[in-house]
């Protein structure tokens, strides 16, 4: 109950210790069940084996040694953080999926921070943290080695990290490094997929608030190549491998300068408007009412049936919305909240919107970035209402009504995000929509093929084939 209220230091630590528990587990356990690729890590797990010059599991056409496969469809951290943990741990499903699961782990802590560089509000960054260690979403992702599994953490810590900058420099105390360090980790993240870019549209946002009160030029100029040169920097150096001796593909100059802003231009080419079908695909207008889930894992086992999907908590999302409406409400008459609800709402409005300005085809799971400001705000109302109720009692049935649903529809989620196993009488609840039941997905057209388990195309050339798309979301166990 002393969640309800103001927490003092000495509360919150074994609470936040025991909600990053939390975020670990479900994260961390069973990352290695999955004997098989998963999705598109068909494309990411083969490239690690390519660029460590060694065999995949599976062909890869037109692949050079020690150069990236997927050249024109993604820049290359991501997959060579995977390549690092196959070289470290060996060729073991949990090595590849390993970044992605220790990287999102320490979402709920940076999500606290967050919440605690906003309000100084323990009991709201406390509700927070533990929203981001159950969030489905992103529990589900965590456990797949896709580019979205390292590029959100990265780009949620450059935030948290720009965010307590910006405090820091408004209380008098500015850390020019820390700059530094913080538009190294903005660069990682766009490093691992381009959608890393939104999170520097936001953290713009909180350099440009510093910027407003810092004194001198020195310090300007720093901040301006701190979000701009330095970020740069590190996405250059992502690819390292082609700086000696060139990318090594016909389709690219030899020159390595020339084929580095060459191959920028085929990227966005291709990625911007690239539609194929897929039976998960869904429309960014629908991220925020009930969505359609992208299906990674299905099997039966003993009398059991294992999901894994990219499914966020519905009712999380709707609270969220309500939340950030409700603080913005207050920031009409508290300036106190200006700054953060206008924050939240720009942050969410730029990690939402612009999925929905493009054509290409969309997943459910590009909406994660767009879900921690919905849970910063859903954390700041239940810790706002928990100080409420401690002096009026009459609101406490309705408090106690709400904490009910916030958790009953955790456990209703996470056993699907999380890939735990359910039994077989009860699969059918499961399907809380006729659309997730993937006995009633689209059929696929005859001019579409599943991979063949041989060969894979993996986005070597700048045209992408639809015949290299995986025709299934499922992941099955032999």
């Amino acid at each position: 109950m002393r969640l309800l209220g103001a927490m003092t230091r000495a509360r919150v630590a074994p609470w936040l210790a025991l909600i990053l528990a939390f975020g670990f587990s479900v994260r961390g356990i069973g990352i290695g069940t999955y004997p098989k690729l998963i999705y598109d890590e068909y494309y990411y797990v083969p490239a690690a084996y390519v660029l460590l010059g060694r065999t995949p599991p599976i062909h890869v056409a037109d692949a050079t040694p020690y150069i990236d496969p997927n050249l024109a469809s993604h820049p290359p951290l991501a997959k060579e953080w995977i390549a690092l943990a196959i070289w470290l741990f060996g060729p073991h499903p949990w090595a590849w999926r390993l970044a992605p699961a220790l990287l999102g782990a320490i979402t709920p802590a940076l999500t606290y921070g967050i919440a605690q560089t906003l309000w100084k509000d323990r009991a709201a960054a406390l509700w927070a943290a533990f929203l981001m260690a159950g969030e489905g979403l992103a529990v589900s992702l965590s456990h797949v080695a896709l580019l979205d599994s390292i590029e959100f953490p990265l780009g949620l810590a450059a935030t948290a990290w720009a965010l307590w900058l910006a405090r820091e420099a408004e209380e008098g105390r500015y850390h020019g490094w820390g700059w530094v360090g913080e538009g190294m980790v903005l660069g990682m993240a766009v490093a691992a997929k381009w959608s890393g870019a939104l999170t520097v549209l936001v953290v713009w946002l909180v350099a440009g608030r510093t910027w407003r009160i810092s004194r001198g030029w020195g310090r300007r100029l720093g901040l301006a190549t701190a979000h701009t040169v330095v970020p740069l920097a590190v996405y250059m150096a992502s690819y390292f491998y082609a700086w000696p001796s060139g990318f090594r593909q016909w389709w690219l100059p030899a020159n390595p300068w020339k084929a580095f802003w060459v191959l920028q231009w085929t990227m966005l080419q291709n990625m911007w408007a690239f539609r194929f079908f897929n039976p998960g695909e869904s429309s960014p207008w629908s991220w925020v009412g009930l969505p359609r889930p992208l299906q990674l894992v299905n099997w039966v086992q003993d009398g059991h049936e294992v999901l894994l999907w990219t499914l966020s908590n519905p009712l999380w999302t709707w609270f969220g919305m309500a939340a950030l409406a409700v603080l913005a409400y207050r920031a009409l008459r508290d300036p106190a909240q200006r700054w953060p609800a206008g924050f939240l709402a720009i942050w969410f409005a730029v990690a939402w919107g612009a999925w929905c300005a493009t054509p290409r085809s969309h997943f459910y799971y590009y909406f994660l970035p767009a879900l921690p400001p919905l849970l910063l705000a859903m954390g700041w109302a239940l810790g706002a209402l928990g100080r409420a109720v401690r002096w009026r009692r009459r609101l406490r049935p309705g408090y106690g009504i709400l904490l009910a649903v916030v958790l009953l529809s955790e456990a209703y989620v996470l056993p699907i995000a999380a890939g735990f196993p359910i039994p077989l009488s009860w699969i059918d609840n499961a399907y809380f929509l006729p659309q997730w039941n993937p006995k009633s997905s689209p059929t696929l057209p005859s001019s579409t093929r599943s991979p063949d388990p041989r060969e894979v195309n993996v986005h070597a050339l700048p045209v992408l084939r639809l015949s290299g798309q995986q025709g299934s979301g499922f992941a099955t166990r032999p």
